[in-house]
């Protein structure tokens, strides 16, 4: 199955993309206010109807659409201001069920172990992968989710990322 991801920020608001091809490049569209963005597809002119999804870093929110409807909306953790989330366009490789996580080469990771599936597990029960160790997954800190908390990555509360 194919999934979109279409990772979107703007300072002032929404900004999508209507292209979703990759060879095709993407064709920004305007900026719009935040009342316009309940409303408003950025996949309405879009051939592929199957599914795909909107993330809002700014909004903090993932929405779950099908062809150009909306079917659900989580919100959501996403990268801080020292780690911030790539923006851009990106098509999911992978699902993971009970992933174990392995700490990155990165300084913040330092010292950490493996840790296999479980409640300690900061992936939570499943992870998504969308390349160059972008992820959007559950999360070990519900508590995180709707904040900018994370190294990079998109973390949902576990049930909804399920």
């Amino acid at each position: 199955m194919k999934l979109i991801f279409l990772l979107v920020m703007t300072s002032l608001g929404l900004l999508f993309s209507t292209s979703l091809r990759a060879e095709e490049g993407n064709v920004a569209a305007p900026t719009v206010t935040p009342e316009e963005t309940e409303t408003i597809s950025p996949f309405e002119n879009d051939a592929y109807i199957g599914p795909k999804i909107l993330i809002n870093a700014a909004a903090r929110k993932l929405r779950l659409y099908e062809g150009s409807r909306l079917l659900k909306e989580y919100d959501i953790a996403v990268g801080s201001p020292r780690y911030p989330t790539p923006l851009g366009e990106r098509l999911m490789k992978q699902v993971i069920w009970n992933p174990w996580w392995l700490p990155p080469d990165s300084g913040w990771a330092k010292g950490a172990k493996d840790t296999p599936p479980g409640p300690n597990n900061p992936l939570g029960p499943v992870k998504m992968d969308l390349g160059e160790a972008i992820l959007v997954h559950g999360t070990n800190k519900p508590g995180s989710v709707g904040f900018a908390a994370s190294h990079g990555c998109m973390r949902l509360r576990n049930e909804e990322a399920k």
